[in-house]
């Protein structure tokens, strides 16, 4: 029965958190409750209630801050906050963006969304790699003028790729 706590799901209260949860992940068993402006670590309880014990991981200006933008690896989440991408280890925030961001908030400032999601890369002559991945939604009322824009980060060498489809989705992939 998920509709109570007794015998059922229960609930935590994250009194040390005044800011809103915009994602969730799990990085090597911890779960990782991402705010708008830090994180709080899940630690598993071994009993039923409570199954978690929470700690605050963060408290910063680091949080992701355009829900969607949130994709994880195994050993990472990666995000959109305020200044710049991120990746967080459930240790450590580390700037991952510093080479898009002219081009990305501009764009995300015009989008309705941002989705962000891990995809992985084939190319002939080389073993597949994973890419974080951001692509801009952009509602009915959006101009023809706009530009479409994708940004892809190769994890492993940690280059940023940014793809750009004039007003339409039917352009080739054209790395700038």
């Amino acid at each position: 029965d998920w509709t109570t706590t007794i015998d059922g799901a229960g609930s935590v209260i994250l009194t040390d958190a005044a800011d809103d949860i915009t994602g969730l992940a799990n990085i090597k068993n911890t779960l990782v409750v991402v705010r708008r402006n830090g994180f709080h670590l899940g630690y598993s309880t071994g009993v039923a209630q409570p199954a978690f014990r929470f700690e605050m991981a963060s408290r910063s200006d680091v949080g992701c801050t355009r829900i969607g933008s949130l994709a994880q690896t195994a050993d990472y989440v990666y995000f959109i906050s305020q200044d710049n991408v991120y990746r967080y280890d459930a240790n450590r925030v580390e700037a991952v963006g510093d080479d898009i961001k002219a081009l990305l908030f501009p764009a995300i400032s015009t989008a309705a969304k941002v989705v962000g999601f891990m995809s992985r890369r084939f190319q002939i002559g080389e073993p597949p790699r994973f890419t974080y991945n951001l692509v801009m939604v952009f509602g009915a009322t959006t101009t023809s003028s706009a530009q479409l824009r994708h940004f892809c980060l190769d994890i492993d060498k940690q280059i940023w790729e940014c793809h750009e489809y004039g007003s339409q989705w039917n352009y080739a992939w054209e790395t700038i």
